[in-house]
């Protein structure tokens, strides 16, 4: 379990992983030993893997169905029944779980589905499913003892929950293969009729008297292996290498001839092929990801991954700085490399060499410390360091036999430095000065402006997009390539006879100098270019020259085979690492696997799931609608296709939980309006629908409720009311009887000319399809002109009565009066009557009349005409009631005594004068 460290579940409690079926059964043979040492076990009785029957008999525990909670599943994939009795693929997290957590079947037995897959003891074949010759009817206590495979049983953390039933089977490799990080048992305690001992190892160790014995392996001495044998158990691909031994006693030694071990392993699958679902008639690739089995890579430094490819080395002629040994050109790569994402460190190259040479030449003059680059290196120091640390690294079973760490040649140098990039600097920019301070050089190296004339730690600076750091300044760096110098166009520079167009993976091997690239700490930012190039002696050395190295593989792997099954059946001509079907037809979903195979034997691929869907297809598209508010509303889409999703939108936004065929809105407010559309998708293909409108019909609701007023008659008045509402009409209402002469459906009501009929209670009621609402009652007053009820009468008079004109007439009150004579307004005359006092002869044929008004208007009523006569004198003696003689009279009195001469009786008023008998005989008369 230590080799996969914590990734997939370490504890006490945890089920042991990684382990071989001969790991597993030693397990049981020692266990044996040791229980029955310590007297727990009986004689008769052994530990052993059950056997594939004795595996399903126990999980089953007495029930027929797929899982021994007597449930089935439900899907091959994902099921929930398995979450109750095991770990699985969908949910542990994809790493073991600690035994005993998940449900026991009948007879109190654990995780006999998933966690881990358990070996049996049972040897099997494998042809696209387990074979063994027990496996048939009727048959007692079955132990299959033929075939090169073991079986497993129960499944696994990451497998399928088909293949985690009680009835699944599944073959588990040889013996001793490597055990996979699914790979556990369970042990079973059973009487066995007879105990054979296991057969004793044959010594064929050499005994000679005082001789000594020392194996190596690649060099180095074998802790322990002093003996004439060294027997390597359980023999993994780490213990491929050279192996000699040294023979020695009191007269010397000798060394034997180099005896090469070379272990085959089977190939390991790095990338299963992955379940995909496709549409119909689309294309799907299924590919799968696999290697021989050398040794896991794990170097002890940090290291960027390059990847095979083509690049343009060297500089375009427009290129700040350049020089006339760098000519564009493009170079295939065709293999990939690991390049150290920083320079070499002092600490690194003292624990490798065993001294730093920068403080050994250069004390502390220009930096000293464990995260320093390391410098004062020759070529030839950089290439043994790399030998030396190629040992050290295979010795530690960090990188296999078939890698080696070396120089990277000039071409991967720069392949690397720019990642991807063909700018000056792999930071995507130019110089900004040739030899001048340049913004860009500051933040990816240290160069002559902001080093301090000293060298810094590695890794200060920004890296490239591949991760590594300090290409750019610090301290330069020795390339694998030979080169010479020489004159090009008239100035020096590098040659290389493999710098030229359409190289693949160049390596100079000629010349007495050794490339140099990135610049240093002492140089100006043209020296410290992607495509700059330098060189130098290979035994010299200085303080701005250190190195990094690249790990590359030195032997080919064997030849992988592919050959591709689907539903267990071989596919023709499917050879190759991907299979591709151009036109995905429904029949071509099913479980595909592919077995990787070498000289070693075969390893066969996990499960990729195929499903053919189809694509989804709009059958009837969401329409507009028109709905009254509060009203419910249904958009709807009718789609064909597979496993279909669905997703609503609203003026482009996704609608929450909206994800049905139907979308329903309850009540629609105002706000629901708007465009509708929805997502019908797949897991291959989505598509959108045509917009489908929403209008709202909102309820009616009267903002401003209409006012009445007292209005004069024949003045205009207006009704009007503020509503909202979509498309309203509105019905106006006297003293509750429609309005139906007027026209409808207008938020006004106008009278023109307001007539006293016009007064009452006015109303309005607004309506559309979603509702209706009346407003409040409001009341028009009319406030009446006057009306002349009674003219006034033309009249005739006697000269000297009194006589009065009068009117009678009604409207609004206050009524107002004003007479006129003649047309000549009266003064004061503003009474419903004028009287004239005692008419003199002035008056005859006058005329009058009178203006009656009110706030509402005025009216003048008919012209009355007054005729003045003159009055007729009278004269007339009576005896009055008191029985006396007096003379009634009209005018004046006069009297007389000889008709000739008259006299005005001053004292005869009243038309009314006692005689007095005793008086002269007189006459009388009346005058006017």
């Amino acid at each position: 379990m230590e080799k996969f460290g914590h990734q997939y579940g370490i504890g006490e409690n945890y089920p042991v992983y990684g382990v071989r079926w001969k790991d597993a059964t030693n397990f049981c043979a020692k266990l044996t030993a040791l229980e029955k040492d310590a007297g727990r076990l009986p004689d008769g009785y052994e530990y052993m893997l059950p056997t594939e029957a004795q595996w399903e008999y126990a999980c089953r525990a007495g029930t027929v169905r797929a899982l021994n909670s007597e449930k089935n599943l439900s899907n091959e994939i994902r099921c929930s029944n398995m979450n109750k009795v095991g770990w699985y693929w969908d949910n542990s997290d994809n790493q073991s779980h600690p035994v005993g957590e998940r449900r026991i079947n009948n007879w109190w037995i654990y995780d006999m589905h998933g966690n881990v897959a358990e070996w049996c003891r049972d040897c099997c074949d494998y042809s696209a499913g387990v074979i063994t010759s027990t496996y048939v009817d009727g048959i007692s206590d079955p132990l299959s003892t033929s075939g090169d495979y073991h079986i497993m049983r129960g499944g696994a953390w990451n497998s399928y929950s088909g293949e985690c039933r009680s009835a699944d089977r599944y073959y588990g490799g040889e013996p001793e293969e490597e055990g996979a990080c699914t790979h556990g048992f369970r042990v079973a305690l059973v009487q066995v009729l007879s105990v054979s001992k296991p057969k004793a190892e044959e010594d064929f160790s050499i005994k000679l008297m005082q001789v000594s014995y020392q194996w190596k392996k690649d060099g180095i001495a074998i802790e322990d292996a002093t003996d004439a044998t060294y027997m390597i158990e359980n023999v993994g691909i780490n213990d491929s290498g050279n192996y000699t031994v040294t023979i020695g006693n009191s007269a010397g030694s000798v060394t034997s001839s180099v005896a090469a071990l070379t272990v085959l392993a089977k190939p390991i699958i790095s990338a299963h092929p992955q379940s995909q679902s496709v549409a119909v008639n689309k294309s799907v690739t299924l590919s799968v990801s696999a290697k021989n089995l050398e040794g896991e890579l794990e170097p002890s430094i940090e290291m960027a991954w390059c990847p095979p490819g083509t690049f343009w080395m060297g500089s375009n002629t427009d290129e700040l700085g350049r020089k006339s040994d760098e000519t564009r050109h493009q170079v295939v790569l065709n293999q990939g490399f690991l390049i150290g994402e920083k320079e070499v460190s002092q600490s690194l190259y003292r624990t490798v060499m065993d001294t730093n040479p920068a403080k050994k030449e250069y004390g502390t003059t220009y930096g000293i410390g464990d995260s320093y680059p390391v410098y004062g290196v020759s070529w030839s120091d950089a290439t043994n360091f790399c030998e030396k640390f190629t040992i050290q690294e295979r010795f530690e079973g960090r990188i296999p036999r078939s890698y080696k760490y070396t120089l990277p040649t000039e071409a991967q140098w720069e392949y690397a430095c720019r990642a991807g990039t063909t700018t000056s600097l792999n930071c995507g920019y130019d110089l900004t000065s040739e030899y001048k301070e340049c913004p860009y050089m500051n933040t990816v190296g240290w160069y002559r402006y902001n080093s301090s004339n000293v060298v810094h730690p590695a890794g200060q600076k920004e890296p490239n997009a591949w991760g590594i750091y300090d290409m750019h300044g610090n301290v330069q760096e020795w390339c694998l390539d030979f080169c010479s110098r020489g004159i090009i166009n008239e100035t020096y520079g590098v040659l290389t006879d493999t710098y030229s167009e359409g190289i693949e993976d160049p390596l100079c091997m000629s010349g007495s100098y050794r490339v140099i690239r990135g610049g240093d700490w002492q140089k100006y930012g043209s020296d410290c270019r992607s495509a700059a190039r330098s060189c130098g002696e290979p035994f010299s050395y200085n303080a701005q020259t250190g190195f990094r190295v690249a790990l590359v593989p030195v032997s080919e792997p064997d030849t992988l085979n592919y050959q591709w099954y689907k539903d267990g059946i071989a596919l023709p001509g499917a050879t190759e690492t991907n299979i591709v079907i151009d036109i995905v037809k429904l029949e071509d979903a099913g479980r595909y696997t592919v077995a990787v195979s070498n000289a070693a034997g075969t390893v066969m691929s996990l499960p990729a799931v195929l499903t053919v869907v189809e694509y989804p297809k709009i059958i009837a598209q969401p329409t507009n609608q028109t709905v009254n508010e509060d009203a419910t509303v249904f958009f709807s889409i009718t789609a064909s296709g597979t496993d279909l999703l669905y997703q609503w939108y609203k003026n482009g936004s996704a609608i929450l939980s909206a994800t049905n065929a139907v979308y329903r809105i309850d009540r629609v407010k105002p706000s629901d309006a708007g465009n509708y559309s929805v997502t019908v998708r797949n897991d291959v293909e989505s598509v959108t629908s045509d917009i489908a409108v929403l209008k709202v019909t909102i309820k009616p609701k009267i903002i401003t409720q209409p006012v009445g007023n007292l209005v004069n008659e024949d003045d205009s008045f207006i009704f009007s009311v503020s509503a909202t509402g979509t498309d309203l009409k509105y019905l106006w209402y006297k003293d509750d009887i429609p309005l139906t002469v007027i026209e409808k459906g207008t938020s006004t009501y106008m009278i023109s000319r307001v007539r006293p009929s016009d007064a009452g209670s006015y109303k309005v009621t607004v309506s559309n399809s979603a509702g209706s609402v009346t407003s409040e009652v409001v009341v028009l007053y009319v406030f009446e002109k006057p009306v002349i009820l009674v003219q006034p009468a033309t009249q005739t008079v006697t000269e000297g009565d009194t006589v009065t004109f009068s009117i009678k007439a009604d409207g609004g009150y206050p009524l107002s009066y004003q007479w006129y004579k003649n047309g000549v307004e009266i003064s004061r005359a503003v009474y419903s009557s004028y009287t004239i006092n005692s008419v003199n002869m002035d008056d005859n044929e006058t005329s009058y009349m009178v203006e009656v008004s009110n706030d509402a208007g005025k009216v003048t009523s008919n012209i009355a005409l007054l005729t003045v006569q003159k009055q007729i004198p009278q004269l007339e003696i009576k005896r009055s009631l008191e029985n006396e003689w007096v003379i009634l009279f009209t005018g004046e009195l006069q009297e007389s005594v000889d008709l000739h001469n008259w006299n005005t009786i001053s004292n005869a008023t009243n038309g009314v004068y006692k005689l007095d008998f005793k008086q002269t005989k007189k006459f009388y008369r009346s005058t006017r």
